[in-house]
């Protein structure tokens, strides 16, 4: 099933740092919400469409416990396009994204073999989308007429999510009166022409409706929604692929797959690969909310979506490798976590 969700009113979503000391009365959110508290969501909306006990969350008569999410996207609803977290080796200059070129590591500290160099200076920091056609020219599963530099289109974040605060006070729950010196404040997030797109499977809601999602339990509308399948690339140019993460990732390592040894050598899914380069964005941490025991889970620290990997292949086909997480982490790639769309390297 797949189903694009849309918000009513402002949203919340927890990013991780402390908050109600004293001395922080300032509660920011993501700009968008895990996969764990989508995957929550789903469930919970299960759960409360069939009159189920929530009692028996994760238990040998949970049914949600075959919700598997196989893809989150966002959606433009004017331009009618999927959107995508822009590729970490692509970079901005003169409001143009551009591809670092690949050169071989002679003198950093970065132990992969190869690493990636800027054509141009004053390099831009914006956190932007791209969209699903121009990710495809990215992965060159379109090729360009011209053997020339390509550039890439994109759409400024802040163009489809804006912060707007909101003031709030602690209460005390035995007394149920405001407790003093409690007074916050909650950067919330506007979504302006946004959807989330869920493609998920094990189980079905009804077909529009309507969930809680995020801090604060805050209403979103959503209504069933049909996409294409992605293309996939079929063969590569050379014996190098690249791995661009579709959602983000969790390993033992921190940034480094678990299957790869100390020489970056390893087999995932039959295939033997060796890892040469990568570009990674700023670790986000995963937490999410354990709906039976009414607690938190456990936090991770994970590699954001949008990051990419460099392999050479060593033996094997490449193209079966669709998730880089270790099967330790089973329950998060339940939910999705861990996914990667192959995209092909044109050596020069």
């Amino acid at each position: 099933m797949i189903i694009k969700i849309d918000s009513l009113d402002t949203l919340f979503f927890r990013d991780g740092k402390p908050f109600g000391s004293s001395d922080d009365n300032w509660a920011s959110s993501l700009n968008y919400p895990n996969l764990s508290t989508i995957y929550g969501a789903i469930r919970s909306t299960y759960f409360s469409q069939n009159n189920l006990d929530i009692n028996k969350a994760d238990s040998s008569e949970d049914i949600t416990k075959n919700l598997r999410i196989n893809g989150i996207y966002f959606y433009d609803n004017e331009e009618e396009t999927l959107l995508f977290k822009v590729p970490q080796d692509l970079y901005i200059v003169e409001d143009k994204l551009k591809l670092f070129k690949l050169i071989k590591n002679k003198s950093t500290n970065n132990p992969l073999e190869y690493i990636f160099e800027a054509k141009d200076e004053d390099i831009e920091k914006k956190e932007v989308f791209i969209t699903e056609s121009t990710l495809l020219d990215y992965l060159e599963l379109f090729k360009p007429e011209k053997e020339e530099e390509i550039e890439f289109s994109f759409y400024e974040v802040e163009n489809y999510i804006r912060t707007e605060a909101k003031i709030g006070i602690g209460r005390n729950k035995n007394r149920k009166s405001i407790e003093e010196g409690k007074l916050y404040r909650v950067g919330a997030k506007r979504y302006n022409n946004l959807s989330i797109i869920v493609d998920f499977d094990g189980i079905n809601l009804k077909e529009k409706g309507l969930m809680r999602l995020g801090g604060e339990g805050k209403g979103v509308y959503y209504e069933e929604f049909f996409i294409e399948d992605f293309p996939k690339i079929k063969e590569l140019s050379s014996d190098i692929f690249k791995t661009y993460l579709l959602t983000p990732a969790i390993f033992r390592n921190g940034w480094c797959p678990d299957f790869l040894d100390k020489e970056f050598k390893g087999e995932i899914n039959g295939v033997k690969v060796q890892l040469i380069a990568a570009a990674l964005g700023k670790n986000e941490f995963i937490g999410g909310w354990d709906i039976k025991n009414n607690l938190p889970k456990k936090m991770y620290k994970a590699v954001p979506s949008g990051s990419v990997y460099y392999f050479k292949v060593i033996d094997g086909n490449p193209f079966n490798i669709s998730n880089l997480m270790d099967n330790e982490f089973r329950e998060y790639k339940k939910q999705g976590f861990g996914k990667v769309i192959i995209g092909d390297y044109k050596e020069k």
